[in-house]
């Protein structure tokens, strides 16, 4: 099983519907919700920021997203050694 899922809500198609299932019944598993700068989360995701598995959402350029998924593996790796300190 996956650790983590990056979710990318640029250009939403059904992301939405499948976040509202899955988001719920995976407290172990975190969510990094990304989005092209200038684009707007879809209505409904605030609604997922009640689990405290959701993290906010980081903002990418087209030319950067290299950057924010490496912040994001970076988050990880930091979450991984507090579990096991």
């Amino acid at each position: 099983m996956s650790r983590f899922v990056i979710a990318d809500l640029s250009s939403v198609r059904s992301i939405g519907h499948e976040l509202a299932i899955i988001v719920p019944k995976l407290p172990s598993v975190t969510f990094y919700p990304i989005i092209l700068k200038g684009e707007k989360e879809y209505g409904m995701f605030n609604d997922l920021l009640i689990y405290h598995w959701v993290r906010p959402i980081k903002e990418y350029l087209p030319n950067g997203i290299k950057e924010v998924l490496e912040a994001i593996i970076d988050d990880q790796a930091k979450q991984k050694e507090e579990l096991l300190d």
